[in-house]
């Protein structure tokens, strides 16, 4: 009769142990749900506050307390020592990589303040700027900048943020970031500059932007085309004309000998301005 006391006492002490055991699924429920009072009873089992608590993207706590927006977890853990700087297992990012990705401005900022680095890389070389870029966020673009951001570091693709810009249709950071140092002329991996793939989408709007900052008009790809051949060629009659209008040569031949009027072929639009521009 004596075996079931002793294993009752067994149970007791099994079920102890399982209530003082750290448990990453409840904490990482905790924090996403801003739980504070479970939050802070749960974090006091951790052993090592930067170990990731699983999950598609291996963040630790600080990284998933970013990415659900909890400022006072965030607070806390800082407080607690962990790692502002840490760089994910899952692609290197660390919590300011984070907060731009969800444009978490008021918790960048605060990460700043606290001493992140500005200028991290992840595994793909992009900095908290490139993400900013990428998320569409101008404003957290401008304070990054204002706050010392490198405007030209180039990812493994061989992109920037000025031409991360270009391609995704951004006038206004384009505008900031030149504004604030970036190389206008710098190129990406395929030989295009930000006017040249701003001529490949047919973005006036951003085209006029650089036209204004000084980009080189006639700036070629690797085909030897110019942003008007390019323009001609896509039957962009609004933005050839622009090209036009700040000085674009209209007998420009690409590396295939091709003048603009070939490659318009059948945009009529685009072959009566440039019948116009032969018109004295």
């Amino acid at each position: 009769m004596r075996v079931l006391p002793a294993l009752l006492i067994c149970l007791l002490a099994l079920l102890a142990a399982a209530c003082t055991r750290h448990n990453p699924d409840a904490l990482a429920a905790a924090i996403s749900s801003g739980d504070l009072q479970r939050y802070t009873r749960l974090i006091e089992k951790v052993e090592d506050i930067d170990a990731p608590l699983g999950g598609e993207w291996y963040w630790p706590p600080l990284q998933l307390a970013v990415f659900t927006g909890q400022p006072e977890i965030i607070t806390d853990l800082i407080q607690r020592g962990a790692d502002i700087n840490l760089h994910n297992l899952k692609d290197g990012s660390t919590a300011l990589h984070v907060a731009c990705n969800q444009q978490q401005d008021s918790i960048a900022l605060m990460l700043l303040e606290r001493g992140a680095d500005i200028n991290a890389l992840d595994e793909r070389g992009r900095t908290p700027l490139h993400n900013a870029v990428v998320f569409e966020d101008s404003l957290l673009v401008e304070r990054l900048l204002q706050r010392g951001a490198e405007p030209d570091p180039v990812d493994h693709e061989g992109f920037s943020p000025l031409l991360l810009a270009a391609r995704n249709f951004e006038p206004g950071m384009l505008e900031l970031l030149i504004n604030h140092g970036a190389d206008i002329a710098q190129r990406g991996p395929d030989g295009r500059d930000a006017l040249l793939y701003c001529a490949r989408n047919g973005d006036l709007q951003s085209a006029s932007v650089l036209l204004k900052l000084g980009a080189d008009v006639e700036s070629r790809d690797r085909e030897g085309r110019t942003a008007l051949l390019t323009a001609c060629a896509n039957g962009n009659a609004e933005l050839a004309g622009l090209l036009l209008e700040q000085g674009a040569d209209p007998e420009a031949r690409d590396a295939a000998g091709r003048n603009a009027r070939e490659l318009a072929g059948i945009w009529p639009a685009v072959l009566e301005l440039l019948a116009s521009a032969d018109q004295p």
